[in-house]
Formats: structure tokens, C-alpha cells, sequence
């Protein structure tokens, strides 16, 4: 769905060739929100497909990224053992068992007495501990490459522009020899993920989803020292359009990443 508006006195009618019309009113503007619904589903299926047949290649990557890594001693690992952590039933957020248990698999750098993230993240990273660590090394380069992709699909490709096919190899071919993207891969960092719930949160509220989109951006204070400052900005914005369900939304997320925090001191 795309959304154009125009001011209550400037009438403009939108033709679409497969999707429906339909005109909102809110404050002294009139919304024009045109959803061709047919050529959406096209162009997200065009991109799942695209995905898919490059899932080997990929992977393939990936494994050559991680197996000439000492991966042991990577920002990764942080994740994976607060996930693993979970299912040992260990607290990462207690010096001595977190210490230990690093340790244990062989890490000589330790930068941190603890998990140093939000107790709800290590809760969300508790799939990847029950993988091998090397497999959810791989998997998880893979997935943080994929969903920087498809945030540059989602930022680029929204308006119904034909010529807009042009750039998708330019594009992926930035992205790749971007050196900060390799850092954030090599180091199995969490940039692909927040870049993916960015774009996601900013693709909603363009569609005028105001609740879901709040919802999303509230999600990239899991890695405070990137999404305070950033989330910071976002409400400043939403206070000056005057969204409050987003407003609140985004400020609960904050609120329940505090609990979780001052929780992780107590503990």
C-alpha cells in the first residue's frame, strides 16, 4: 500500500489499474491511499523468490566468513551464549556464572562481566542456543544479510515505478562492497536486524499504521547504545505530527526494556 496527500482544497483523483481507491479525512488534509494489492503480492513474492534462490549462495558465504573467524572470541558470541544460557539454566547476568561459562567453550577475550544487553533480548536470542555455535554463527550471518537486503527493497522499491528495476544490481552491489556491512557480518553484530526493523517501522507508518509501526520502532532499544539515541529522534517526531497511539506504543517498549534491565541489575 502507498499513501499520497494533498490539501483539502487541491482535489486530485488517482486511477488504479488493479487495486481500489480509497479517500480518508483527517484534520485539514484529505488522504488519497491507493492499494494495488495485486502488483504488492507480485513484488513481495518476486522478492521471496529472489531470496530463496540466493539462500545457497548465502550460506555458502557465510560459512567461508565464519570458519576463518576464531569465532570463539567474537561480538557473536556474546548472543549466542546468553541464548544458551537459557537452556543450561545459568544467569548471564551473574559475573561469575557468565564468566565461567565462557570460559568453558575456550574464550580468552572477555569484555564484559555479563550479558551487557537487556534481559528481553537474551530471552528473544534463546532459539539460536540450542544450535551448535558455529551453525548459528552461519545462520545468523546469513539472516542479518538477507534482512539488509530486504530493507533496501522496502526503503527503494515502494513507489510503482517501473524503471526502478534498474537499480536492484547497483544497489545489492553497494550494499556488498560497504565496508561497515562486512564489519557488522564478520563480527555478528546486530546491525541487520535493527536496519530491518528501521525500514519496517518506517514502511508502516508511511502506510499510515501508526500502532504497528510504533510498535516495531520501540523494538531497537534491545541494543540501547544504538536505539536510545535513535528512538530518541523518532519520538521527538511523532510528538511534532502529533501520533500519540505511536507515541505510546514506542514509549511502552522503552518502559518494558527498563524493567528488564533494572531487573538484570537486581538479579
Amino acid at each position: 500500500m502507498y499513501c499520497r496527500n494533498y490539501d483539502s482544497d487541491r482535489r486530485a483523483h488517482v486511477r488504479l489499474r488493479d487495486g481500489v481507491l480509497l479517500t480518508t479525512t483527517e484534520g485539514t488534509r484529505t488522504f488519497m491511499i491507493g492499494i494495488d494489492a495485486t502488483r504488492l503480492r507480485r513484488r513481495w513474492l518476486g522478492l521471496g523468490l529472489a531470496v530463496l534462490a540466493l539462500c545457497p549462495v548465502v550460506v555458502a558465504l557465510a560459512s567461508r566468513v565464519v570458519y576463518a573467524l576464531d569465532y570463539i572470541d567474537s561480538d557473536f558470541f556474546a548472543y549466542w551464549l546468553a541464548g544458551y544460557m537459557n537452556w543450561s539454566g545459568q544467569n548471564p547476568y551473574l559475573s561469575q556464572q557468565y564468566l565461567a561459562a565462557r570460559r568453558s567453550f575456550g574464550a580468552t577475550w572477555m569484555p564484559d562481566a555479563i550479558f551487557p544487553y537487556p534481559l528481553p533480548l537474551a530471552t528473544l536470542l534463546a532459539p539460536i542456543g540450542l544450535l551448535r555455535l558455529d551453525v548459528a554463527y552461519i545462520v545468523w550471518i546469513a539472516a542479518s544479510l538477507v534482512l539488509m537486503v530486504v530493507a533496501l527493497f522496502m526503503i527503494v522499491f515502494r513507489e510503482d515505478d517501473a524503471r526502478l528495476k534498474h537499480y536492484v544490481l547497483p544497489l545489492v552491489a553497494g550494499l556488498l562492497v560497504f565496508r561497515p556491512v562486512w564489519v557488522t557480518l564478520r563480527d555478528g553484530q546486530l546491525g541487520g536486524p535493527m536496519l530491518f526493523l528501521l525500514a519496517l517501522s518506517a514502511c508502516l507508518w508511511e502506510e499510515r499504521r501508526w500502532l504497528a509501526g510504533g510498535l516495531v520502532a520501540g523494538l531497537i532499544v534491545l541494543k540501547p547504545t544504538l536505539g536510545l539515541p535513535i528512538l530518541a529522534f523518532v519520538l521527538l517526531w511523532l510528538v511534532s505530527e502529533r501520533r500519540w497511539r505511536a507515541l505510546v506504543l514506542a514509549r511502552l517498549n522503552l518502559a518494558t526494556v527498563r524493567r528488564g534491565s533494572m531487573r538484570r541489575a537486581s538479579s
